[in-house]
């Protein structure tokens, strides 16, 4: 096992310790970054693919990043296959986006929308919801914290993983990107961060 896998495997065996210790298993991850191009669709996926490896339990992937979705060419899925934003606006039901790709579920970003018609307050937890009903685990690769709506899934979500690309972002803007998170959402609700281009996850209580 490489030093990536041994990560994401690490990363995965945490999260599903914490599904165990419900009486309802359930868990919604998001995977964001302080800005774009920091490989959080690449980690989103990694771990994605580790947590099918590990467990019974169906987990679903969606591209959540309308900016720049990148779910779909990681995966070399079909053009054309309607998605998250197709269901959203009720022009698809989610039996009818969701692909399997080797057992893992996937929800690609689909047909190009506003944003800002997306991120309505109450629009995303209730999708969220929804999807618990057939999917205990659902990791959302999303846009950076300063994009518009993503407090609403953040908010909506149970964890938020940050990645930082180790090779190019300030420590500053790093730490700008936690002491954020902190403002936003509960301690309890911050799985950590990665250092995406070095093989280190970092705990949430080691920041």
């Amino acid at each position: 096992m490489d030093n990536i896998t041994q990560i994401f495997n690490r990363l995965s065996l945490t999260f599903l310790q914490q599904i165990g210790a419900q009486q309802t298993p359930g868990l919604g991850i998001c995977v964001s970054s302080s800005k774009a191009g920091e490989g959080k669709s690449t980690v989103a996926l990694g771990l994605a693919r580790q947590l099918v490896a590990n467990s019974a339990y169906k987990v679903l992937l969606v591209d959540a990043n309308f900016e720049s979705p990148a779910i779909a060419k990681l995966l070399k899925l079909p053009h054309g296959v309607p998605g998250f934003a197709d269901c959203l606006h009720g022009r698809a039901e989610i039996n009818q986006a969701v692909q399997n790709i080797d057992g893992l579920h996937v929800l690609s970003a689909g047909v190009n929308s506003l944003v800002s018609d997306l991120f309505h307050t109450q629009l995303i937890p209730d999708f969220y919801h929804s999807l618990r009903k057939d999917y205990p685990i659902v990791i959302f690769d999303m846009a950076s914290l300063n994009s518009s709506g993503a407090n609403v899934l953040l908010q909506a979500a149970d964890k938020t993983l940050l990645v930082v690309d180790a090779t190019s972002t300030r420590r500053e803007v790093a730490k700008a990107a936690l002491d954020e998170l902190h403002l936003q959402l509960p301690v309890e609700k911050i799985a950590g961060a990665i250092l995406n281009k070095l093989p280190h996850y970092i705990p949430a209580d080691k920041y």
